[in-house]
């Protein structure tokens, strides 16, 4: 009876090792904890309020990331008018920010060979009517209506 066990007991670390030794690595975002908002404004390329218009794949280097393509509203630093490509990693398991189509962001973006970047641990969030951090921005640079630039052409013009 206790050869038996010790059998079953052996046969089960064996078996726990092996798997161990032969199972992918798992990799996993583990922010310690997000910048504060004075952190995220100096430290950031780029911050503006922004919709989700269309989401893709991209191939960079032979690695795979999404491109979260946004219409611009306004914008604090930047000067991103109109439309705005950002992009992040595939999974929020490795840190990519889980952007949706139609929903709205703050975003806080730094730029990276030229393109603006945005994770799970930097300060970016969906934005919501009295968001403290948009309050805190204070006003921000306004994308011009098409409207608004028209009548001041033809004022300017007159």
């Amino acid at each position: 009876m206790r050869n038996g066990y010790y059998l079953c007991a052996g046969l089960l670390g064996t078996l726990l090792l092996v798997a161990s030794l032969s199972s992918t690595p798992v990799v996993a975002c583990t922010c310690t904890s997000l910048p504060t908002f004075e952190e995220a404004v100096q430290n950031s390329d780029a911050i503006f309020l922004g919709t989700v218009v269309g989401i893709d794949p991209v191939d960079i280097g032979g690695f795979s990331y999404l491109s979260a393509v946004m219409i611009s509203s306004s914008w604090w630093k930047g000067e991103l008018a109109g439309s705005v490509r950002v992009l992040t990693e595939p999974d929020p398991s490795v840190c990519g920010f889980p952007f949706e189509v139609g929903h709205e962001y703050l975003v806080y973006a730094f730029l990276d060979h030229g393109d603006l970047w945005a994770g799970l641990c930097w300060r970016t969030h969906e934005t919501w009517p009295g968001d403290p951090d948009v309050a805190a921005l204070g006003p921000p640079q306004v994308v011009p209506t098409l409207a608004g630039t028209w009548s001041r052409l033809k004022a300017t013009y007159r």
